[in-house]
């Protein structure tokens, strides 16, 4: 008898934990759409949008920080769905060289463009964020979840 109560619980709480995975998955998505609109708008010589965020952050290092981590949960939530045959760790590995891929290209284009400058500095500030990204995706293995335990 108490097995047929724990059974809509269970339910309510799956489709609370699929709507917060769902707003999770909106915000990262709202602020890469950010991120990405700020770099553009920083290549086409505006760098208003830009300076507004860095104010925000406290300059421009940790906000590359921040894009790196941004991105590297979006890229692995993204893998995460895609790939749902793999093992996290095959995620982890592919969100990681895409995320090295996707900075490094950024920082080598930033080179071709008279209002940018491509430097290390940033690259290395990128780097970090992907593993802060990747940190919170490995820390997030260890955070309990609801089981259905019966």
């Amino acid at each position: 008898m108490n097995k047929g109560k724990s059974k809509p619980m269970l339910n309510v709480l799956q489709k609370e934990s699929s709507l917060l995975k769902s707003i999770f998955d909106s915000c990262l998505f709202i602020v890469f759409m950010s991120l990405l609109i700020a770099s553009f708008l920083k290549s086409m010589g505006n760098h208003d949008f830009s300076l507004i965020l860095e104010g925000w952050f406290g300059g421009d290092k940790q906000l590359h920080v921040f894009a790196g981590c941004i991105v590297t949960l979006l890229i692995y939530r993204t893998l995460d769905r895609l790939l749902i045959d793999r093992s996290k760790l095959i995620r982890v590995i592919y969100a990681l060289l895409i995320s090295l891929g996707v900075f490094s290209l950024e920082e080598y284009l930033q080179g071709f463009n008279v209002s940018r400058v491509a430097s290390w500095e940033d690259w290395i500030a990128s780097l970090t964020g992907i593993l802060i990204g990747l940190g919170l995706i490995g820390l997030s293995w260890f955070i309990p979840r609801f089981r259905n335990e019966s």
